[in-house]
């Protein structure tokens, strides 16, 4: 699921870059890789790379994006918590933690590190 939406992702931007700058595939592939050959295979699923590679991709398109195109409208990736047997979602948190504060015990407590008061008094 995650290299798909990835995939997709990925293709997206490489589409609408060319839109904008009139390059083909193999020619941005060779851009933005080093091989004309790799994007289209990765497209297809033929190959991979690595987060670091593909977030490296992701930067050099961010700094070189041509100014009057749009970036694309890309899907999120969504990484759902752990189900239950009975198919329900697990909470990611409760209030047996003991570490875990409620949003106001949290502030307060940024507050009383700050040397501001928690409370109006």
């Amino acid at each position: 699921m995650l290299s798909t939406i990835c995939r997709e992702n990925l293709k997206a931007i490489v589409q609408a870059y060319g839109k904008a700058t009139g390059r083909d595939m193999p020619k941005i592939s060779k851009e933005f890789y080093g091989n004309s050959e790799f994007m289209s295979a990765f497209f297809s699923g033929e190959t991979s790379m690595s987060f670091g590679k593909y977030d490296a991709i992701l930067d050099k398109f961010r700094k070189q994006w041509p100014e009057e195109a749009k970036w694309p409208f890309l899907r999120a990736i969504v990484i759902k918590g752990p189900v239950k047997k009975s198919g329900i979602s697990l909470p990611r948190s409760t209030k047996s933690e003991p570490n875990q504060l409620s949003n106001h015990d949290a502030a307060a407590a940024g507050k009383r590190r700050s040397g501001v008061r928690a409370d109006p008094a």
